[in-house]
This record gives structure tokens, C-alpha cells and sequence, in this order.
């Protein structure tokens, strides 16, 4: 795809205040709410790599101190919240490992070629984007009937704000200028682009745009500033090339380290640490080179190397490097989550470990989305490294040591067994390096040690661990495994005591400045099988190790023996030459045979990166011209390195090389002839900064590998230069980037991480192919990828089997499966070939099925697991999952009170399954509603209703109290009487078997006339009797006297008979008669 400016949206692994973030040159910007911050690094305050960057005199060696950084903001005053939105999203993703912290750590990052800040100001949106240059730049798009007017900018944290005498802007800051072009703003009117008169109006620290001539309101008008970025120093490097593998659907990973810098804590002149810069990069392509799938950034505070990598059988890629970091990220259980540190190192001029280095192993999930494991591997001194500080004074060209080659010191090898273990060797400077007791090798010897180990495939457990060395200094380089997880490890030593064994080729150092070696050691760790020099008088090193299927051992490296001194046995050879070859029975009792190639100059020409052994057992090897022009006096025409090595002409893919090429071969298998070598590399020319530097390809360190197709998949630090962009791209156009993206940042040095893939095409019998693990019931698909092949017969590890080319299986239980494929073709050199996979079928299952409950019932729902991993379960009362109903993600199970019908949902995830499934809980509710509590008057009967809420519903009724029931016992009504206060409670069932139990309460009110008092009349005629009642009821008493009094008690009452009745709140009654009499008339 084209180069483009890339917005790359903040999921957490930047600052809060940032939305998303762009690359510039020596810089970053970040995009926020309401401003733009920019933030600028001095490159000359970067340590500075003479593989990297073209160096006078006086700036060649290691930077101290602080690097000068600025920063400044651009505000937009007085705007709105805008609505800010992304456009033209990018296929690929990038993933964030950065620190300890896991909750910082981002995946699935996506990337858009626009960001739109829609409404900044009214009627006025902003839009981030790309120029057809690729420069970045903003615009501003006022839409009718909105004022322009309206924009305004505050600048902050700069040093100077000014005009231009061309009408441009110019802000100055401690580090660098950056320069506006005098705006341009157009409008379209009638299909045709009208130019308006734009101006800047700067008051600094304030911007803002004026239009002397106006412009019509009715139409869009469109603000167009161009940004350049003007620095006062080169750059460094942006990405360099360390190590590349492949997975089994020939997916290439590409390794490297990347230079970084965050979002500034102020604005202003700042200092920040010198350390710190380098982060490893990792980039996973497709198969064809045309799609970037993923990035994932890993790393911590300090800086940090990938060295090596390898794809599992699962297709996740683990990579081993090295890390000053303390808080690099290692995850939970890992072997070992502390950084042991070690003694302030700095490497290449660049990668500084101020608190030493520990060696660090991670795996990352197939997609890059997930730090599957990762820990730290080391003692209290610098572990993983082959270097030490002295060497930098020959960084470039090495001399007689382990540090022979520009970028030795990241060596070392990881591969993977069967089982996804994973196997290590490396170095370390550690006496108390974790060995296991049992090991061959448990004791340090002194100095550099060489080590060797093996994890188990989720990093938490270091199976074994072994030294391998002797008293001065040792290092492991490679390493192999056979069909027997038999370990064979090859590397350099200076030390004349390395253990040998007896009866092979060379026990005894052969008194050169450094010797070879190779071993060969049980699977358990436990025993030195077979142990040898391999050297002569003068400096030898191997640095690959391979088996073939015979278990015969093939080693190659480098040397300065003379003559013929490593010729035996082969056919092909230049005596005198730099690198070796040698082939040798498992014992390693002697050569089988050993040739040297090269161009006879008593030197190594090439520093050697991958090497393999097909099935035919023919040799595969690459490796890089490993001298440097404009370095320690050697110049373009003084240099040897690739210049006159060998290559098949014609049928070469590149036949000419400017000495610094990667060269690429094919050796027959008796050493007889070289059958196929090619250059492969950008020519040297003059750069556009005036320098003769482009070229130079190499790599950082690391290794890259060949597959059993005959495909080598090679890292490369390539186009390190001033606009270098030649370094050769295939499909042109069509790869996933053509251009070296440093050719857009003017004036600066910048290097790029490349990486090819190269098919030898021998004609061999491969038997491969792909699968993915699965889920228990899902179909597996076997997809056949096996080279010149005619029949194929599968094993798949249950007692089936099947002769399809592509078939499916399914499997009925979970387990591991190992499945075998034998492929045959009769005409090949082989005849044969099989390999076995492992297939783990997991069960990851909702144990649940949707239900029926009464209302109120405790309902038990259950996922199950079966399988190796460590899933996460998930229960949730919404498909949103914004709940979690169980108590831990790691319990498959959760209860709950089902109190209406509702659907809950599951999510479980193992590496393999994802399992989104749903419960649906029905409940049967008895939806009853009783009469209210009551109260009756004493003697009284009272109705009962039990009224059914739910329609349809067929209902059974149980009263109790039948001792008060006067009729209904059984049914939905009934007629009670009780004597004195009762509780009456009914048992609802409805056909499902629910029950409900209501209560209801009536009370008996005990209504009395407790007494009544009449007074009579004094004399005849007089009308003064009196009388009164007492009673008692509910609440408030009336009384209504048949004269019409309402009181308890009345007076002045004539003779008669009167009535009271008194009425309590209830509505209970009684009668009280009163007699009021008088006596006879007196006749005097």
C-alpha cells in the first residue's frame, strides 16, 4: 500500500488526553479534545549507530546525558466539544505490550488515514489528514452561513511566533522550526475552484485568518495551511532489522526495534532520560507480502532487542531478546516476574542498559493481540548478551573474539519442540544464572558462560538449565532438537577447558584466539552426549547448528584458518576462504565432510544469519557482506565482504553486489558443487545528502530461518541513508510498502526494517500442511501445503485415517491429537516425507439448558471446560456483558434468584474456543392478590378473595383457619366469622406445581355499651333531668340521641323516654334507653 500518515487511535497505551497519535519527522503528534500537541527530540542527543548513520569524525562515538526535547501546543479557543470521527480505517491493526501493567496494555489498535473534529466552532469542522506528499497537514472547512472569524488559536510552549515575509507562519522552538505555507482557501462555485485571499493574523501567542476581500457566505469555503518541518539536526533511525521467522501458513514476522518517544509532560524545553528509546517492533505479514496483518510493540521504561523468533505449531510467535527494563511485561505466573539487572552496558552506541540486561522469552497470540506468557530469564549480572564494553571501540568490523562481526552481540537462537516447548541458547555473564539440579553443566566456570534451557510452552516452569563453558569466555549461538528432543547446541569459545567427551573430533582447543564448538545433549538436560572443538590455529566460530533426519549434525561459521585447513572430503571448496560447512555422523567422531567458501582473501566475507538442511539433505545459507564502507578507514572500493563470491550466472536473481549484499546459497549434500547462489540487496550509490551511503545492508543482530520449502525469510536493516528508497521490493507495486517511509522526512539518515522471502525452488518431496486447533464438535480442516508430492495418506491420531488431499475430521472427544501426513511422489530425491502436527480439541460448553422455575428458585448455571488452558468465563444478565454475574472469570458457574423470566448470556474464552451462549430462565409466577385486612364487627361474617393476576392460570386454593370459615374452604372465596382476631392464610398452586402463600388479617371489633346513667327531673314541670353512656369501640364514637344531641351526655331534658345510639369507626354499634321521669304535682 502507499504511504500515508497514519492516525493511530489511543485504546489506553498513551496518555488520557490523547485521541490519537501521527509520526513526524524527530517527532509525534497528538491530537486531542480541544488541541494539537506537537512534540520534537533532538536526534544528536539519540545515540547514534555507525551502522546507521553516516558519521564525521568528530561525531562518532556514544552520546551521554539527556536528549533535549520540545514541545508545544496549538488550542483552539473558544470552541465547541467538538464530534470527532475517523475515516478510511487501514486493513491492519497494532498491538501495545508496554510495561507491567496489564491493564495498559492495548490490542486490535486500528489506524485511519483522516481524523474529522466535526463542529470545532460553529458551522466549522477540522480535518487531519495526509497531503499528496504525504506531508501532515490540517484544514480547516467552513460551511455556509458560519464565520471564519471564529477561528482561533492559541499557541503554547513555543518560543516565537512571527510572520513570514512571504505570508507564511514561522514558530520557533529550542530544537527546530516549523513553517506554514501562507494559507490557501477556496471555495467551489458553479463546478469551478475559486481562489479567496487568505491571510495569517498573528499576535503571538494568538493566530487567526483573515480574508481582505471577503468571501461569499452562501458556499463552503475551504482554509488549506501546508506544515514543513525544518530541523537543525539529522535523524536517527526509525526502525532497524533484527530477526525474522515464518508460521506454518508461510506468514512472514519481521523483528525489529523501533525508536519511540510519549506524549510530553509539559510543553517547553525538556530534558528526558537518554535510555529508554527502543522498543521492539514485531510485523507479521501475509503470505505474499502484499498486507500488513499486525504490529505489536513490546517493551519497558529502558531499551530492549528482539534476537531470535519462532512461530509454535499453534502459529504464535515466541520471541527471546534482551531487556534493561524492570518493567518489562511478564505476566502473571510467569517463571520469573524480577529483573535481575546487571551492570550498565551500552551496545551499538544506542541500546543503553544503565541497570545491565536480562534475557527476556514472550509469546504472542497467532493474531498479536494477546501476551500469551512472558518472563524474565537471568541472574544478577548482564545475561543474553555477547558483547562487552571494550568492543566498542572495533563495534564495526569486531576483531579475533566472540565479537567478531558487526551486530554479534544480539546472537543466540529460540526454537520450539513438539509440544510447544521452548528451547533457548544464549550467554551470560551470571554466576547465579538459574541452572537445575541435574543439569550436565551446573557449575560456572568463569567469565562468559554459554547457556542453554528449556521452558514450558506457557513460561512457567523452566523444565532444565544448563552452563556450557569453560574458564574464559563462551557462547551459545544455535541450537537444534531431533525427533528424539535430542538437543544439539553450536557457538564460539576462547576457553581451552569447554567439557568435551571422548572419541570425537576434536577434544582438545586447537590453540587459535577462538575455536568452535558443538554438542550434543540429552533430552532431559542431564547428560553431555557428545561434545567438540571445531578449530584451528587461527579464529573460528560456528554459529548454526542443524540435524537432518538421519540425525546426522551439520555446523557453519566462520574462520581464518588457512588453506585447506577445513577441507575434507568435498569437492567444492576455496581454500583460504572465511566460512565453513561441515557435516558430521550423530557422535561427532569426525567430518563426514567440511568444505570453505568464499573468495580465498583469509578472512570471513559474510556475517552468516539463517541456515537449514532439507529433507534431501542439501544446505541452505545466507548472510551479509560484513564490512563496512565509511568506517574505520575502509572505503566503497576497499571493502571485500560480497564482492567476488560465487553466484549462478545466469539464473541468479541479482548477480551483481556492491560488497555489502546479502548472499543466498544452495550446497549440494555431499559438498560437491554450489547449486544455486544469488546477491540480494540495494546497490550502493550516492544519496541525496551528498554522502555515499546508501547500501549498506546488514542486520542489528538475531536470526532469521529457512523453511523445509526451500523459502528463507530474511530481516534486513535496509536503506539507511538520506532518501535511500532502492532496496529491492517485489511485487513492485504491490508489496505492503515499496518506499522506505524516511524518504518523506527531508534532511534526515533514517534506516528501515525490510524483510524478504526468497523460494530456492529444488525440487524435494515436502510433507506439510495446516490446522488449527479447535473446539469439540467443529469440523477440523487439513489444509495440504506438501511440495512436489502425488499421494498423501493422514493419521489423525484416533485410529482414522484418509487418503483426501484437504480433508475434514471431526473429532468426539477433546484431547491432543498428533497427526501425521506422509506424502510420496516416486520421482523426487526423496521419494518421502512426513510430519506431524498436534491438534487439541478443547470443550468449552454451556453445561446449562434453558429452564422453567417457580418464581424465587436458586438456579444453577454451569459452562465446563475441558483442556489444558486457563479459560475465562464470563456470566452476564445482559448480551452487552456490561455485568458479571459469577464471582471470579475464572469459575465457570454462577446462581441466581430467577424472579422473572429472563435470558442470561455466557462468555467463555480458552486460546482456542470462544463460546458465546445464553440461558433462557422461564418463571411460572402465582400471581394472587388477597382481600385486604379487614375488621368486622362481632357476630359478623367477612369475604375473603383470593383475585388471580395471572390470566389462564389454573388455581387449587388451601385456607387454613376452617375452624372460622363458614364456607369456600377450596375455592377462590370465602365467608369467615371469627370470634375474636384471625389470620387467614391460603396455599395458591398453579398447574406447574408453583405456590404462593398470601396472608390476610381480620379483626374482630368487641363493640360495647358499658353503661348508661339517667337522672330525673327535680320537681313536677321542670325540665332538668339528665343522662349519659359509656362505651367503648374503633377509633371515634358518634352518638345520635333521639332528641338529635350528639354527646356522650345531655341535660335539661323534660320527662320522656329517650335512645342513644353509639356508633364506633367501624361502623359497630349499640342502644342505650334512657327514662327521664318527674315526680307528681304538689297540691298544697
Amino acid at each position: 500500500m502507499a504511504f500515508s500518515q497514519r492516525f493511530v487511535e489511543n485504546k489506553g497505551q498513551w496518555d488520557k488526553n490523547v485521541l490519537f497519535k501521527t509520526a513526524l519527522p524527530n517527532g509525534n503528534l497528538f491530537a486531542e479534545k480541544k488541541c494539537l500537541t506537537f512534540s520534537f527530540y533532538n536526534p544528536e542527543d539519540i545515540t547514534r549507530s555507525h551502522a546507521h548513520h553516516h558519521f564525521t569524525e568528530e561525531k562518532k562515538g556514544h552520546v551521554e546525558g539527556k536528549i533535549r526535547m520540545h514541545a508545544y501546543k496549538i488550542h483552539f479557543l473558544d470552541a465547541n466539544d467538538a464530534v470527532i470521527t475517523k475515516s478510511n480505517p487501514l486493513p491492519d491493526y497494532e498491538n501495545y505490550f508496554i510495561g507491567n501493567d496489564p491493564s495498559r496494555w492495548t490490542n486490535n489498535v486500528r489506524s485511519y488515514e483522516a481524523v474529522l473534529y466535526n463542529d470545532l466552532y460553529p458551522g466549522i469542522d477540522l480535518k487531519l489528514h495526509s497531503s499528496s506528499d504525504f506531508y501532515f497537514k490540517y484544514d480547516f472547512i467552513v460551511h455556509p452561513g458560519a464565520e471564519a472569524e471564529k477561528i482561533k488559536l492559541k499557541y503554547e510552549g513555543h518560543d516565537k511566533i512571527e510572520s513570514t515575509s512571504d505570508g507564511g507562519l514561522k514558530i520557533t522552538t529550542s530544537l527546530n522550526e516549523v513553517k506554514e505555507i501562507k494559507p490557501v482557501a477556496w471555495q467551489e462555485i458553479s463546478g469551478k475552484k475559486i481562489l479567496v485571499e487568505c491571510r495569517f493574523l498573528v499576535k503571538d501567542p494568538y493566530v487567526a485568518y483573515t480574508f481582505p476581500a471577503g468571501y461569499n457566505p452562501n458556499y463552503t469555503l475551504y482554509i488549506d495551511p501546508i506544515l514543513i518541518f525544518s530541523t537543525y539536526t539529522g535523524s536517527t533511525t526509525d526502525n532497524w532489522g533484527f530477526t525474522a521467522t515464518f508460521d506454518d501458513n508461510s506468514h512472514v514476522f519481521s523483528g525489529g526495534i523501533v525508536n519511540s518517544s510519549g506524549y510530553p509532560a509539559s510543553t517547553g524545553s525538556i530534558q528526558v532520560s537518554n535510555a529508554g528509546q527502543w522498543d521492539v517492533a514485531i510485523i507479521k505479514y501475509n503470505d505474499v507480502g502484499n498486507t500488513r496483518i499486525f504490529a505489536t510493540y513490546l517493551g519497558g521504561a529502558y531499551c530492549e532487542m528482539p534476537h531470535s523468533m519462532v512461530a509454535d505449531r499453534e502459529g504464535n510467535l515466541v520471541v527471546f531478546g534482551t531487556t534493561g527494563s524492570s518493567n518489562f511485561p511478564v505476566t502473571s505466573g510467569a517463571y520469573d516476574t524480577q529483573f535481575g539487572g546487571g551492570t550498565n552496558l551500552v551496545y551499538d552506541n544506542v541500546i543503553q542498559y544503565p541497570n545491565g540486561c536480562d534475557i527476556y522469552v514472550s509469546k504472542i497470540s497467532a493474531d498479536g493481540t494477546q501476551l500469551l506468557a512472558s518472563t524474565f530469564i537471568g541472574g544478577t549480572q548482564n545475561d543474553g548478551m555477547n558483547f562487552r564494553s571494550y568492543y566498542t571501540g572495533f563495534m564495526m568490523h569486531g576483531n579475533d573474539s566472540l565479537y567478531y562481526n558487526y551486530a554479534d552481540g544480539a546472537r543466540g537462537e529460540v526454537i520450539c519442540g513438539k509440544m510447544n516447548e521452548i528451547y533457548v541458547g544464549t550467554t551470560t555473564f551470571s554466576s547465579d544464572f538459574p541452572v537445575t539440579p541435574g543439569a550436565f553443566q551446573t557449575i560456572y566456570s568463569g567469565r562468559q558462560e554459554g547457556v542453554v534451557f528449556k521452558l514450558s510452552p506457557d513460561l512457567d516452569n523452566l523444565m532444565w538449565s544448563s552452563y556450557f563453558g569453560g574458564s574464559m569466555d563462551d557462547a551459545i549461538y544455535s541450537l537444534d532438537i531431533d525427533l528424539g528432543d535430542e538437543v544439539y547446541i553450536a557457538g564460539g569459545t576462547s576457553s581451552s577447558n569447554i567439557p568435551t567427551t571422548g572419541g570425537v573430533y576434536q577434544p582438545l582447543s586447537q590453540g587459535g584466539s577462538t575455536d568452535g564448538f558443538v554438542a550434543h545433549i540429552s533430552s532431559n538436560g542431564g547428560t553431555l552426549i557428545k561434545s567438540t572443538y571445531f578449530g584451528s590455529v587461527a579464529y573460528d566460530q560456528a554459529y548454526f547448528v542443524r540435524t537432518d533426519r538421519f540425525r546426522n549434525i551439520y555446523i557453519t561459521g566462520q574462520t581464518k584458518a588457512p588453506g585447506s585447513t577445513f577441507v575434507i572430503n568435498a569437492a567444492y571448496n576455496t581454500p583460504n576462504s572465511g566460512q565453513f560447512i561441515a557435516k558430521f555422523p550423530n557422535d561427532l567422531s569426525y567430518p563426514i565432510w567440511s568444505t570453505v567458501f568464499g573468495t580465498g582473501i583469509g578472512r570471513p566475507n559474510i556475517s552468516i544469519t539463517a541456515f537449514a538442511v532439507d529433507f534431501c539433505n542439501r544446505i541452505y545459507l545466507s548472510g551479509w557482506g560484513r564490512e563496512w564502507a565509511d568506517s574505520d578507514g575502509y572505503t566503497w572500493a576497499s571493502i571485500q565482504g560480497t564482492k567476488n563470491m560465487y553466484v549462478t550466472n545466469p539464473g541468479a536473481q541479482q548477480s551483481v553486489t556492491d560488497g555489502q549484499d546479502f548472499y543466498l546459497m544452495v550446497m549440494a549434500d555431499d559438498a560437491s558443487q554450489i547449486e544455486y547462489a544469488t546477491f540480494f540487496g540495494e546497490l550502493h550509490d550516492q544519496d541525496p545528502s551528498g554522502y555515499y551511503y546508501c547500501g549498506h545492508d546488514h542486520v542489528d543482530g538475531g536470526t532469521s530461518r529457512f523453511d523445509k520449502r526451500g523459502n528463507i525469510y530474511q530481516s534486513i536493516c535496509a536503506s539507511c541513508g538520506v532518501g535511500c528508497n532502492t532496496f529491492p521490493t517485489f511485487p513492485n507495486p504491490g508489496a505492503w510498502s515499496n518506499v522506505n517511509g524516511g524518504i518523506y522526512s527531508p534532511n534526515t539518515w533514517v534506516c528501515n526494517n525490510a524483510v524478504f522471502k526468497f523460494n530456492f525452488e529444488m525440487p524435494l518431496t515436502v510433507a506439510d500442511f495446516s490446522v488449527q486447533s479447535v473446539c469439540l464438535g467443529q469440523p477440523v480442516q487439513f489444509t495440504n501445503t506438501s511440495m512436489y508430492s502425488t499421494s498423501y495418506t493422514w493419521y489423525f491420531g484416533d485410529g482414522s485415517t484418509s487418503t483426501d488431499i484437504n480433508p475434514t475430521h471431526v473429532y468426539t472427544s477433546p484431547g491432543n491429537y498428533t497427526v501425521s501426513l506422509a506424502a510420496e511422489n516416486p520421482s523426487s530425491c526423496n521419494l518421502a516425507d512426513s510430519t506431524s502436527k498436534l491438534v487439541i480439541v478443547e470443550d468449552l460448553s454451556l453445561q446449562s439448558n434453558d429452564t422453567s422455575v417457580c418464581e424465587n428458585s436458586l438456579v444453577q448455571l454451569f459452562a465446563s471446560y475441558g483442556g489444558s488452558g486457563t479459560p475465562t468465563f464470563v456470566w452476564s444478565s445482559n448480551a452487552n456483558f456490561t455485568d458479571t454475574l459469577n464471582a471470579s472469570t475464572n469459575i465457570p458457574y454462577t446462581a441466581i434468584t430467577a424472579t422473572h423470566t429472563h435470558t442470561y448470556y455466557i462468555h467463555a474464552q480458552s486460546a482456542i474456543c470462544d463460546l458465546l451462549d445464553s440461558v433462557r430462565v422461564t418463571v411460572y409466577p402465582v400471581g394472587v392478590t388477597l382481600s385486604p385486612d379487614t375488621i368486622i364487627c362481632a357476630g359478623t361474617t367477612a369475604q375473603i378473595i383470593a383475585a388471580n393476576q395471572v390470566p389462564g392460570d389454573v388455581l387449587t386454593y388451601l385456607w387454613s383457619n376452617s375452624s372460622n370459615i363458614v364456607s369456600g374452604q377450596g375455592t377462590s372465596t370465602i365467608t369467615v366469622n371469627p370470634g375474636s382476631n384471625a389470620t387467614f392464610t391460603v396455599t395458591v398452586t398453579n398447574q406447574h406445581q408453583c405456590s404462593s402463600v398470601e396472608t390476610t388479617q381480620v379483626n374482630v371489633d368487641n363493640f360495647q355499651i358499658l353503661s348508661g346513667i339517667s337522672t330525673n327531673i327535680t320537681c313536677f314541670g321542670f325540665c332538668n333531668g339528665m343522662a349519659s353512656v359509656s362505651a367503648q369501640g374503633q377509633g371515634q364514637l358518634t352518638y345520635h340521641w333521639s332528641n338529635s344531641a350528639t354527646t356522650p351526655s345531655i341535660s335539661g331534658l323534660c320527662p320522656d323516654n329517650y335512645t342513644v345510639t353509639v356508633t364506633d369507626d367501624v361502623g359497630c354499634s349499640g342502644t342505650y334507653p334512657a327514662i327521664i321521669s318527674q315526680p307528681p304535682l304538689l297540691i298544697a
